[in-house]
């Protein structure tokens, strides 16, 4: 499995745990930090797509920084959702989400491209 797909996978289970976990919790705790887990989630998708741009990366570091991607996702999700108190915004957040992984899939076949554009072997596959 690539470390992509690794960091996405690992993120998606630790998702479910905290959405669980979510569930089962007293809502009014989270409602002074609400606005700030949004930005913290909107900062996170733009640093993995800056790490996913990045001529030179670190295994682990992108490992990482998928994970963090999907959390992000639920962080905006959950906290548009407590914003607002209306499910349909929350349904619109996830739609938004599996748009913003498209990108995320994008951004790396752009970047497998440039990879095997300047490959010397003969079994390009971009």
């Amino acid at each position: 499995m690539c470390a992509g797909c690794l960091g996405l996978s690992i993120g998606s289970f630790l998702s479910i745990a905290v959405v669980i976990l979510y569930i089962g919790s007293i809502h009014e705790q989270l409602a002074p930090v609400l606005h700030l887990l949004l930005i913290l989630g909107l900062l996170i998708i733009f640093l993995a797509y800056i790490e996913i741009t990045l001529p030179r990366r670190h295994a682990v570091v992108h490992v990482i920084a998928n994970v963090f991607l999907v959390v992000g996702f639920l962080l905006i999700t959950i906290s548009v959702v407590e914003i607002t108190g209306t499910i349909i915004y929350g349904l619109l957040m996830a739609l938004l989400s599996f748009l913003w992984l498209d990108t995320r899939i994008q951004l790396s076949n752009w970047r497998h491209g440039l990879i095997c554009k300047n490959c010397n072997e003969l079994c390009k596959m971009y």
